[in-house]
């Protein structure tokens, strides 16, 4: 298990991008629906 700083950040960064993703892809269906 490398743990080296830079692996750890792109590690934070991946993470971020998913819960993100994940949170915005609801917000914008629901957006979406409510256009129409």
């Amino acid at each position: 298990m490398d743990d080296s700083p830079a692996k750890k950040q792109e590690r934070e960064k991946l993470l971020a991008e998913t819960i993100i993703y994940l949170f915005s892809a609801p917000l914008g269906t629901a957006f979406s629906f409510s256009l129409q």
